[in-house]
């Protein structure tokens, strides 16, 4: 029994090289070269299991001559780009293709041209800063994060004469309308969001600190004068 089960697990290794030699050409090639001709160090990225083989590969590359470091796609965005350098060579590993944490990052490489370089990916995420509105590529969609603080002022009248989706969070039920627009309900998808159109992406605060947050980021719909609230 074991040894039927060894031999199956065997084959179906086999199976998976032989897919992988037939996906094999001239892109395999490009990777290749481009890491060992980078005076950086490649820089591996994945999440979940995609992760762990990423570890994996890193550690080999590593451990063979060639600088490599693991940089985990949650961390990155907070605070572990740092690490990342114009001359280095992104490794990103997703078995779907569409991992969010995945494609939530890359944007942040938007200094290095990353979504020109895969014009058949979209790209969407959030800003504060307007003048940064409708200057991407067109597969990388910017929306803008709303608030009430005083030093945003400008920032929101701009992003209105965008014409962009501006997202805002409120503390418990979203309003009909909020600053002249339609307020959608924004938790159900960031996707449809970055193609909503000039709308508000009606967000809801999360976690006790938002939820109790006075610094004019997170909005009472019960008191916007003149609004009549959504059921």
């Amino acid at each position: 029994m074991m040894l039927e089960t060894t031999q199956l697990l065997a084959n179906t290794y086999k199976s998976a090289i032989d897919r992988l030699i037939n996906h094999l050409d001239q892109r395999f090639d490009n990777a290749v070269d481009m890491m060992l001709q980078s005076t950086g160090q490649v820089i591996v990225c994945g999440m979940g299991k995609s992760g762990l083989f990423g570890q994996k590969i890193s550690s080999t590359l590593a451990s063979t001559g060639t600088p490599s470091i693991f940089l985990h796609p949650a961390e990155a965005l907070h605070g572990d780009l740092g690490r990342v350098r114009s001359n280095d060579v992104l490794l990103l590993i997703s078995n779907s293709g569409e991992t969010e944490e995945i494609i939530r990052l890359l944007p942040a490489f938007e200094r290095f041209g990353i979504p020109e370089l895969f014009p058949e990916i979209y790209f969407y995420d959030y800003t504060k800063r307007a003048a940064r509105l409708n200057k991407t590529p067109d597969n990388y969609r910017l929306m803008f994060s709303y608030s009430g603080r005083a030093q945003y002022a400008n920032q929101v009248q701009i992003a209105l004469g965008a014409g962009v989706p501006i997202a805002a969070v409120f503390r418990d039920q979203f309003p009909a309308q909020f600053l002249g627009r339609p307020v959608i309900d924004g938790d159900k998808s960031d996707l449809i969001n970055s193609k909503a159109g000039p709308v508000i992406i009606g967000l809801k605060a999360k976690g006790s600190l938002a939820k109790a947050d006075k610094s004019g980021f997170v909005i009472d719909a019960e008191r916007i004068p003149a609004l009549v609230v959504a059921a």
